[in-house]
């Protein structure tokens, strides 16, 4: 592989995300960052890519992510075609598919032997209702962030009700064709099916038709009324409290943030075991504790929320085995731009 870092962004150099979603991040500052170690930098748009302006191979490539759906998937074409040969993918793209999917962010951490609530991943009402976990249960989207598309199911019958709400509504073109060919078609016969009617063809319509919700069901933590985001670049991490509305279980989009705490013992060694699991320069990770440790809620390797950096007091690092607090403002592009040139070392990468 080459010893060079190639960075991907969307049109204008537009690489999300700092403060919010539509706001990009300095990517030249991490280019400097990453140049002045001695790795040379190359940056083209995924439209390079798209229109065979470019042709990448033997590179370190550095992406953006998009919370935008159609970027996102054009993205992740882009991506899925750079991962074939001797790319190194940074994130990699089952990080990639993890961005904004509860779903396969639950696969990834089985696979990946990350600690786990008892949790089962799902697009069908049915196969949840028959599912074996002890109620209460949390309901959430793959797709739903600060705190929406997150829902509290006490027994069996409120997850039925929970999921069939989930479920988006028909367009009224199609409500219209189904009362149509419920009550208003001509009987058909067709020779090389004589089984066919139009009662049963009807039923099958109706369900090819029906449109579903991905979602996930989860073992719910009761007794906490916060959760800790925890940001790692590279060898920093930064910690914040986020805390819940009164009688609410959700700490996420409150924006109740608080950075006057005492660090619980072993926080900051759960995230650490996470993140090495992750193979990933950059995570961030919502961790909630519980009477027997810690548990890992969601986590996301690009375009997360910056506010546990940008308003921290400082960051820790490991040293000798123990963790030590160093105070001070991190600059998020400098350090991103660090920890990058960190994990393309370990990889082999490094000045000429």
């Amino acid at each position: 592989m080459n010893t060079h870092l190639v960075v991907l962004t969307d049109e204008n150099g537009f690489f999300g995300q700092t403060r919010k979603p539509w706001v990009s991040l300095d990517i030249g500052k991490v280019c400097r960052a990453v140049e002045q170690s001695g790795i040379p930098v190359r940056r083209f748009t995924f439209q390079d890519v798209g229109a065979n302006a470019v042709d990448i191979r033997d590179s370190a490539v550095f992406y953006a992510f998009s919370q935008k759906e159609n970027t996102r998937r054009y993205i992740t074409d882009i991506v899925r075609h750079l991962s074939h040969g001797s790319n190194l993918l940074i994130p990699s793209y089952d990080l990639l598919l993890c961005h904004e999917n509860k779903g396969y962010q639950e696969l990834f951490r089985r696979q990946q032997g990350m600690p786990v609530l008892p949790s089962a991943y799902f697009v069908s009402g049915a196969g949840a209702e028959a599912m074996d976990i002890a109620f209460p249960v949390v309901v959430k989207t793959v797709d739903g962030s600060n705190g929406k598309g997150v829902f509290l199911a006490h027994t069996r019958a409120e997850l039925r009700r929970i999921v069939r709400r989930m479920e988006p509504r028909m367009p009224l073109c199609t409500r219209i064709d189904l009362i149509r060919r419920r009550f208003f078609r001509r009987k058909k016969t067709y020779p090389e099916y004589p089984d066919y009617s139009n009662r049963t063809d009807y039923l099958q319509y109706r369900e090819y038709v029906r449109l579903r919700k991905r979602f996930i069901v989860q073992e719910f933590v009761d007794g906490y009324s916060y959760d800790y985001r925890v940001l790692v670049i590279g060898d920093r991490y930064f910690v914040m409290r986020r805390g819940a509305f009164p009688g609410d279980f959700r700490a996420s989009g409150t924006k109740m943030f608080d950075f006057d705490f005492q660090i619980p013992d072993g926080l900051l060694e759960f995230a650490r075991s996470v993140y090495e699991k992750a193979l990933a320069p950059l995570m961030s990770m919502d961790i909630c504790p519980r009477d027997d440790g810690f548990v890992l809620f969601e986590f996301q390797a690009l375009h997360f929320g910056t506010s546990a950096l940008k308003k921290a007091r400082g960051w820790y690092v490991r040293q000798g085995g123990s963790w030590r607090f160093l105070e001070g403002k991190a600059d998020l592009e400098h350090c991103m731009g660090e920890a990058l040139v960190g994990y393309l070392r370990t990889h082999g990468i490094a000045s000429a």
